[in-house]
């Protein structure tokens, strides 16, 4: 259902288009009935004297106008009903592709995939497409001219071959410009955000003025291209003014002429000045929004874009639960933006229920290696699959249910522990008490206002580091996982907390769960079958963990937990 979103919203759109196209041409020809009545009171009605044929052109007249008005406000609700229903579809849909695209690229297109959603919505729910539709219709109005008089309609199809020309030079001037501009404000406007969510290492370090300053330059870039394109625009638009003022003129000049060289009556040269204000405005008024339909399809195309690149080769079939086989085969990633790569060359396997550690220096690609396992990221080269079937490839929504996983940097939502724990899906409460239980964090729970109802509030406020740790140790483990992946999950926890997560780690092989830890602390490793050590993005050594540490052990390395002299400790 979800990768035909687009196709149902062009489908629509597709529809609404005919009809809007439909109600158009109905309005552009009920316009003509004022031109007619004008031509008929001036070359009948006076000349007869006749109040009862007045009479009835002024009733039909009415009515005409008192139709195209109903077809009109029925236009704009179709189109504002329609902006609604788009906004709907898309707001939920596209806020999952953001979120996706986040993790795919590294790249926070969030609240711009929400701003261009309003902008589509506002333009439809504005005036600023009835130009647009009105001026296919601008030669009829030109043919009525030239049944009038062929010299009325050469100044005619002049002024429009004019409008239109300024039209298509205003959107080559100012199409670049308008395009880079809008570029620029999407990433000014993402650091903006960035700096919002590092607000305590800005303030901390007294980086506030330095970045204000910095942000306030790529304003102003930003808003010197706006005001280009808007100069520009504003000098097209009141010269466009000009030019049909100025052919108005022209027409009621030629048309009097021609009254006094008796080719045509006074009414036609009324009716010809109408007729031809009526050709031209919806082509200058255009000109004014073509900058707004550029824009909101400029927002489309974006939208589309992202979810080009997320949807691409995603699979819809639901699978089995996972025995946790990993294959990794000539693996490979880098940073989108960068050329060096983070992992590269790595080939291994990762049976069904083994524990696996790993360890390596700082910035060696550990944390984007749980990623690849985890799916959320696609390799440059190579494949990582689990049980035969490509882990990027599989959708997200049925393979996290497989997965537990606990990041560096722990990440509780605004809502209630038991929702966070639960993961914002429908809760089982015997599910969300053992999880908080296999976590060690049931009492402490119990210990809050309200218990499991406590309302976590943004970034996890309300909570202590190691609260927060051990509630998102409870969410990994919700559900019994058939793969758990921890990047260094016991860095907060006090003994008591390290004490539970090293129940949570037997606990977990005791049921066959696949785990990998990535870890620092060497307490973290004892219950490992398995270790990895990754150095320079590739695989130095893997294998049994006793094997690995007896290579490792002779050299002196701070990257290399001192597993042997902890469990010798123990062990006297």
């Amino acid at each position: 259902m979800q990768k035909t979103v687009f196709k149902e919203v062009r489908q629509k759109l597709c529809t609404l288009a005919g009809l809007l196209i439909a109600f158009s041409l109905f309005i552009n020809l009920l316009v003509l009935s004022i031109p007619l009545y004008m031509l008929q009171v001036y070359n009948r009605v006076i000349s007869s004297y006749s109040t009862d044929t007045l009479l009835l052109l002024t009733i039909i007249v009415i009515v005409a106008l008192l139709t195209m008005s109903i077809i009109d406000i029925a236009r704009a609700q179709m189109s504002k009903s329609f902006g609604y229903w788009m906004d709907t579809k898309l707001s939920t849909f596209m806020l999952k592709r953001s979120i996706q695209y986040q993790s795919h690229t590294g790249k926070s297109y969030t609240s711009q995939t929400l701003r261009d959603i309003q902008n589509i919505k506002s333009f439809l729910s504005s005036q600023a497409p009835y130009p647009l539709l009105d001026a296919p219709w601008t030669p009829l109005f030109i043919l009525f001219v030239y049944l009038l008089h062929p010299v009325l309609g050469h100044i005619a199809l002049l002024g429009s071959i004019v409008l239109f020309s300024l039209g298509l030079l205003n959107e080559l001037m100012t199409r670049k410009t308008m395009q880079e501009s809008e570029v620029r404000a999407i990433s000014h406007i993402n650091n903006a955000e960035l700096a919002t969510q590092n607000a305590n290492s800005i303030l901390a370090m007294g980086m506030m003025n330095a970045f204000l300053e910095k942000w306030q330059s790529r304003v102003n870039e930003v808003n010197m291209l706006e005001e280009r394109v808007a100069g520009k625009s504003i000098y097209m638009a009141n010269f466009s003014k000009f030019v049909r003022g100025s052919l108005q003129i022209f027409l009621l000049g030629g048309g009097a002429w021609l009254v006094i060289q008796h080719e045509i009556t006074a009414g036609a040269m009324i009716a010809s000045s109408i007729l031809m204000s009526r050709a031209l405005s919806p082509m200058e008024q255009a000109i004014g929004t073509w900058r707004s339909a550029m824009s909101a399809k400029g927002a489309y195309k974006r939208l589309k874009e992202i979810d080009a690149i997320v949807r691409q080769d995603e699979s819809n079939m639901p699978l089995p639960k996972p025995k946790g086989h990993y294959e990794l085969t000539g693996l490979a990633y880098r940073h989108p933006g960068t050329t060096e790569p983070v992992l590269s060359s790595i080939s291994l396997s990762i049976p069904p229920g083994v524990a696996v550690g790993v360890i390596g220096p700082s910035g060696t690609g550990k944390s984007t290696f749980a990623r690849l396992l985890l799916g959320t990221i696609k390799p440059l080269a190579g494949k990582v699959t689990l049980d035969g079937m490509e882990v990027s490839t599989w959708a997200s929504e049925d393979r996290g249910a497989h997965f537990g996983y606990l990041a560096q940097e722990v990440e509780l939502f605004p809502g209630t522990i038991r929702e966070n724990i639960a993961r914002f899906k429908e809760e089982d409460p015997a599910k969300v008490i053992k999880a908080a239980q296999l976590a060690g964090c049931h009492e402490l729970i119990l210990k809050k206002n309200k218990g499991y109802d406590f309302v976590i509030g943004e970034n996890g406020r309300g909570l202590s580091g190691g609260e927060r740790q051990r509630i998102a140790l409870a969410r990994a483990v919700y559900g019994d996982p058939s793969i758990v992946i921890f990047d260094e999950a016991n860095a907060n926890l006090d003994g008591e907390g390290e004490a539970a997560y090293q129940r949570l780690i037997a606990h977990l092989k005791a049921q066959g769960s696949t785990i990998i830890v990535i870890a620092h602390n060497p307490s973290t490793l004892r219950q490992m079958d398995r270790l990895l050590y990754l150095a320079e993005g590739r695989v130095k050594l893997y294998g049994d963990k006793d094997e690995v540490l007896k290579r490792l052990m002779g050299e002196e390395r701070t990257d290399i937990p001192r597993v042997r002299n902890e469990q010798s400790t123990a062990s006297r």
